[in-house]
């Protein structure tokens, strides 16, 4: 006798248009979220890079004046280049000028005598968005804090305009923190970041002073 065997029903089905549906706008939001991540992480690396720099810039300045506090200090960039206090990377390719992450540059100025001090200035260009040059400016100072809170007098530029006391804290870290709002210059070095909102309205650029 011919035996016949059926064949049980599958109880397999594919996944149905609202499932479907479900499944690709769950994948949107993790593809979202981590293309908003890498985002985050592509706009914080260039202030990060250039905290990194004004500490190499620094320490060559150091190493090159520490011990002789009365030398002539270096008052143009090409001779700042020549001097070899700017890394390679921030040299352009006709070796007579800086730039920096943005498109604006890295300068070097020098209180006179070298020994009282310097500031490493960085620049940033017109071209770019104004919240975007104080979220590169907060970025920076917030991340570089400067340690010579009790520092009360003027400024002549980006340079103090007074002796600043000595901080046994100071470290490599610099002793002041300036932003250029608009064409002045101003100590942010005890402010919050809600207090520099509040007061910076358009930063062109960060100025970091170090003690030699």
């Amino acid at each position: 006798m011919k035996k016949i065997f059926l064949k049980e029903p599958s109880h397999r089905r594919g996944f149905t248009l609202t499932e479907t549906a479900i499944v690709l706008g769950v994948v949107g939001l993790i593809m979202a979220a981590i293309w908003a991540t890498a985002s985050v992480v592509r706009a914080r690396q260039p202030i990060q890079d250039t905290v990194q720099l004004v500490t190499e810039i620094a320490s060559n300045v150091r190493g090159v004046y520490a011990g002789f506090s009365t030398a002539a200090p270096p008052t143009s960039v090409a001779l700042q280049i020549a001097a070899n206090l700017f890394p390679d990377g921030v040299v352009n390719s006709a070796g007579n000028d800086t730039i920096n992450a943005w498109g604006g540059t890295f300068f070097i100025r020098f209180n006179n005598p070298v020994g009282y001090g310097f500031s490493i200035e960085i620049t940033l260009p017109a071209s770019m968005g104004q919240a975007e040059r104080l979220d590169a400016c907060l970025g920076m100072v917030t991340r570089l804090p400067a340690t010579a809170t009790n520092y009360a007098g003027g400024f002549t530029g980006s340079l103090p305009a007074a002796l600043v006391a000595t901080d046994p804290t100071q470290g490599t870290s610099p002793s002041l923190a300036l932003l250029r709002n608009g064409v002045a210059w101003e100590n942010v070095t005890t402010r919050s970041v809600n207090q520099i909102m509040t007061t910076i309205t358009d930063c062109l650029g960060v100025a970091f002073y170090y003690k030699l």
